[in-house]
């Protein structure tokens, strides 16, 4: 490759793939990586907490059935390896 146009390849502005939002202006710009994992994950974790502080005794009785269910799930499992050994 040509060296100058080599050198004009990396005075370029980087353009920015899918997903990327640019913040800043000028030559000290950078892109920051916007994970949608991220964002769907703090908007559970809101959504939790908002069920959490509106609906306490609601949210308590779920958290109670999903350990009830894993408990139950756990115990059959158990029940059937010693059925099989």
């Amino acid at each position: 490759m040509n060296p100058a146009y080599r050198e004009q390849l990396s005075r370029r502005s980087p353009q920015p793939p899918t997903g990327i939002a640019r913040t800043g202006v000028g030559p000290g710009q950078r892109w920051v990586v916007v994970g949608i994992n991220r964002i769907v994950g703090f908007l559970v974790l809101a959504l939790i907490i908002f069920f959490i502080i509106t609906q306490p005794r609601s949210a308590a009785h779920v958290v109670q059935s999903l350990g009830s269910t894993l408990r139950e799930a756990a115990e059959s499992i158990t029940v059937f390896f010693r059925e099989v050994v």
